[in-house]
């Protein structure tokens, strides 16, 4: 890496905006906004929510309103969907079943949600987990447990004020960084693995 880019990278990391808070919730709603995928399918949930919720104060025939006269008929401004074989407006039918199913899904949600939650309570109440019956079946945990901004500042203001002094194994220059992450990865360090800026 050349000494602009290291220049660069400092002068990055050196701006007050590198060290602002961030939320948790900032943090999901970025990946999800960035993500494709999870933004059409918003568009396409609400477009539909809109439609059968909002769609039957401007398309007032009733759903169940027989009109023999006008069965079968094909897709037109009165009936934009047509109509069935006795007569029914289409568009009112959808729509009065897209409010059953929206109410179905967001009911079943709510369900799941509290049963998850009363779940999780009831496996948090019940006590340690046996690591016995994770070493048998050879399961693998990783956790990561990170404290709030302020626990680290305190942190920080602790091990000055103490004069305690970490265990640094390996220090690489910012050039090498490849070459640090490598060396982590093998897992023979003790102490920390730092990069000199």
């Amino acid at each position: 890496m050349t000494e602009a880019a290291a220049a660069t990278a400092a002068a990055a990391i050196a701006d007050p905006a590198f060290h602002a808070h961030r939320s948790l919730w900032g943090d999901v709603w970025r990946q999800f906004r960035a993500h494709r995928g999870a933004m059409i399918g918003v568009a396409v949930f609400t477009l539909i929510a809109l439609v059968v919720l909002v769609g039957p104060f401007l398309h007032t025939l009733d759903p169940q309103f027989l009109n023999m006269r006008a069965r079968n008929q094909p897709m037109s401004w009165a009936h934009p969907f047509g109509t069935d074989n006795v007569g029914r407006d289409m568009l009112a039918q959808v729509m009065a079943g897209g409010r059953v199913s929206l109410a179905v899904g967001v009911a079943a949600m709510a369900i799941s949600v509290v049963l998850g939650a009363l779940v999780g309570v009831l496996a948090g109440y019940a006590g340690p987990v046996s690591t016995v019956m994770l070493m048998s079946k050879q399961i693998r945990l990783i956790g990561i447990t990170v404290g709030t901004r302020r626990q680290q500042q305190d942190m920080i203001r602790a091990v000055e004020a103490n004069g305690i002094k970490p265990v640094i194994d390996r220090t690489f220059p910012l050039a090498e960084l490849g070459e640090a992450f490598k060396y982590q990865a093998t897992g023979g360090h003790f102490g920390k693995i730092c990069v000199s800026l």
